[in-house]
Formats: structure tokens, C-alpha cells, sequence
């Protein structure tokens, strides 16, 4: 079980990855650019939850977040601080809502 979570993790940091260096934002439902950012970093960070220690599932995901801002510029798009922001709200989120879950406040 803990091979596929981190299947499933690296799955869809490649799909963040993929997202971040190509706009994909007119062809999803959800157009909110800010919100996707934190929905998609959290729902890695919930995932990473499982198999890793709180802090690395809240360090790697933030990381590697701000590489892929730090890499937009050489490949056509512009970095957003902003993003990075809304990255880190998604991970506090996922964090805050393990948390809850695991100690029975939620």
C-alpha cells in the first residue's frame, strides 16, 4: 500500500509539473488558478501524509513547488510568487486536516 501512495504521489507531481509548463487552465472546470495551486499541492501533501513524516510531506511538496515557479521563466511562462503562496496553503491545509483526522478533532 505504501508503493502505491508513493506511486500515486509521483503521479501527480509529474502532472503538476506537466500543468505548470503548459497552460492547461481553459481546458479544467475549475478556472480559479489560485485555487488549483492549492488543491493540487494539498492533495499531494495528503498523500505524501501517508508515507512520510508531516514535515517532509509539507517541505518536499513546498520544494518543489518553488522550483517549478523558479523554472517557468526558461520555458515560456512567468513566475508567480503568488503560486507559491497558494502552494503553501494547500500544504498547511493538508497538514491541518491530517492532523485533525489523526488526533480525532475533526
Amino acid at each position: 500500500m505504501t508503493y502505491l501512495l508513493a506511486l500515486l504521489a509521483m503521479l501527480l507531481l509529474a502532472l503538476i509539473a506537466f500543468g505548470s509548463f503548459v497552460d492547461v487552465t481553459d481546458r479544467l472546470p475549475i478556472r480559479n488558478d489560485k485555487l488549483l495551486h492549492a488543491m493540487a499541492y494539498g492533495t499531494l501533501s495528503l498523500l505524501l501524509l501517508q508515507v512520510l513524516p508531516w514535515w517532509q510531506a509539507a517541505l518536499f511538496p513546498m520544494l518543489a513547488g518553488i522550483l517549478i515557479e523558479w523554472l517557468q521563466p526558461r520555458f515560456g511562462r512567468r513566475c508567480c510568487y503568488w503560486d507559491v503562496l497558494a502552494n503553501g496553503v494547500g500544504i498547511l491545509l493538508a497538514c491541518g486536516i491530517n492532523f485533525m483526522v489523526l488526533y480525532g478533532i475533526a
